[in-house]
């Protein structure tokens, strides 16, 4: 696991290269985390961004919304890639101060099965033990 420790009410947030993905395609944006004494409700959240080869689609964004874990937690949405997308990137955002742990941020490919619509999303949250 990775320890943030944020001070300050500034924004902050980190975001990962920008990945090849497949038009039309069901992807799972999994995070396991935790927080502690976090100022601001939601503490954290992970933003999965597309785009075609001429633009970012604003309005495809996926959001996950990280509620305050004293716990390990695993939230994780199945998002569909809409039509003509070819690129992403996930930013994880920190709202407030407090202390953030993430274990895992990931994406990865799911089944057709899945049944998600293009451009839409299904959202689970499970909370356990890591370590």
């Amino acid at each position: 696991p990775v320890k943030f420790v944020k001070t300050t009410e500034l924004l902050t947030n980190i975001r990962c290269p920008q990945f090849r993905l497949k038009e039309e395609t069901a992807y799972r944006l999994r995070v396991v985390y935790k927080t502690a004494n976090a100022s601001k409700a939601p503490p954290l959240r992970v933003r999965l961004s597309v785009a075609t080869p001429s633009k970012a689609l604003t309005k495809n964004y996926l959001w996950i919304t990280l509620p305050a874990a004293e716990e390990w937690t695993t939230k994780e949405s199945t998002y569909a890639t809409p039509r003509e997308v070819t690129t992403g990137y996930v930013t994880v955002f920190f709202e407030g101060t407090g202390t953030f742990w993430l274990s895992e941020v990931t994406l990865d490919e799911r089944d057709a099965e899945d049944g998600v619509p293009a451009g839409k999303a299904a959202t689970g949250t499970r909370k356990g033990t890591r370590k």
